[in-house]
């Protein structure tokens, strides 16, 4: 028999809270698949990037629909990182030059 493969990646090598670790059992319960556990190295919060299933998916009440506006900018964002994509080197990115280029939000509050 081959070896065991684990249920998601975990990262970094440690175990994940009981917390992050119920909720991805949750997630598969509910048809959707975990495929990682996550420890932010910023607010050293666990997060989970899972696939879930649309039919379980509910808007939130700040969800809405686009302003033109909007659609515009994120037009404009996206061509602009497409046009850029190439230069990256992602196994040299650090995360701190990510959120200097306002790629990411700033963590949540604990």
């Amino acid at each position: 028999m081959g070896p065991v493969m684990p249920r998601w990646v975990v990262h970094p090598d440690q175990e994940p809270s009981k917390q992050a670790q119920a909720l991805a059992e949750q997630v598969e319960k509910d048809g959707g698949r975990a495929l990682a556990l996550y420890r932010d190295p910023v607010g050293e919060h666990w997060q989970i990037f899972c696939l879930l299933p649309m039919a379980k998916v509910e808007t939130t009440p700040y969800q809405r629909d686009l302003s033109p506006t909007h659609v515009k900018r994120l037009q404009e964002v996206v061509k602009k990182l497409s046009e850029n994509l190439e230069s990256f080197d992602v196994s040299r990115i650090r995360y701190e030059d990510i959120q200097r280029a306002g790629l990411m939000a700033a963590p949540a509050p604990s």
